[in-house]
C-alpha cells in the first residue's frame, strides 16, 4: 500500500464510489483505512457532491482501491501554510 496521487472521473454504482482514470482503471473508493473497525463504507457519503466530475484523489492506494480517499477539484489550490516570515510584521523582524 503506498500514497498516491491519482486523477479521474468520479462515478457511482451499486452503492459504491469509484474514480475511473483516464486509462481506464477503476478503483473502489473509501473514506476509512483499512484497519479501522467501522463499516468500509463508513463516511463515503463524502464522494457525492464529486460524481461525474474529475478530481484530483489522496490516498492510500492498493490493487484497485483508494483507502483514507481525499478528493480536490483540479483547479483547487493547494492549502500551504503561511511561513513564520511571512506572518511577522516589518517592526518584529528588525527586531
Amino acid at each position: 500500500m503506498k500514497e498516491d496521487v491519482l486523477l479521474g472521473t468520479i462515478s457511482y454504482e451499486q452503492n459504491e464510489y469509484f474514480l475511473t482514470t483516464k486509462k481506464g482503471k477503476k478503483y473502489k473508493l473509501y473514506a476509512i483505512e483499512p484497519w479501522e473497525s467501522v463499516p468500509p463504507d463508513f463516511d463515503s457519503g463524502k464522494f457525492a457532491p464529486y460524481v461525474g466530475k474529475k478530481v484530483r484523489v489522496f490516498g492510500r492506494v492498493m490493487e484497485g482501491e483508494i483507502w483514507n480517499a481525499m478528493l480536490q477539484l483540479p483547479d483547487q489550490k493547494d492549502t500551504i501554510p503561511p511561513k513564520l516570515d511571512d506572518l511577522l510584521t516589518k517592526q518584529e523582524k528588525k527586531k
